[in-house]
């Protein structure tokens, strides 16, 4: 995490952008977190360290972070948006459970040739997949 605070404050003041406590709190969840947080989430755990802190600065500083390359949306589960700090190229195994996210590469499919029926419908700038299915917790869990 510390390697990642550093980055986030490096890049903060090469891009001249003020370091605030709310910032450096909000990154510090986001990154900590191991479950693609929502900004409640984010909200219900800093609001004890920061307690002025409102769910308006929340979102609008995930919103920046985004901005600056910093985090990405998860596509929409259960009716919240999701955040990952994980900028690279990966894709997503969801468990239909208990909506944990998984981040995993998979290099095959990345280097697949995009089907030629796609040819023309627009400029592909991204792909992403995601696996749905249960986690071994959940799967233990029923199999019990």
């Amino acid at each position: 995490m510390e390697t990642g605070l550093e980055a986030f404050v490096a890049l903060c003041r090469k891009s001249e952008i003020k370091v605030t406590p709310q910032r450096l709190e909000i990154y510090k969840e986001i990154i900590s977190a191991d479950n693609h947080p929502s900004a409640e989430y984010i909200y219900q755990n800093i609001r004890s360290r920061l307690p002025g802190i409102s769910r308006d600065t929340v979102y609008r500083t995930l919103s920046s972070f985004q901005e600056w390359g910093l985090i990405s949306q998860v596509p929409n589960l259960d009716e919240m948006i999701r955040f990952d700090p994980n900028t690279q190229p990966h894709h997503h195994f969801v468990c239909e459970k208990c909506r944990k996210l998984i981040d995993f590469s998979w290099s095959e499919f990345d280097s697949m040739a995009i089907p030629a029926k796609l040819n023309g419908i627009g400029t592909i700038h991204n792909r992403h997949v995601e696996i749905y299915g249960l986690c071994q917790e959940c799967a233990s869990k029923e199999q019990q």
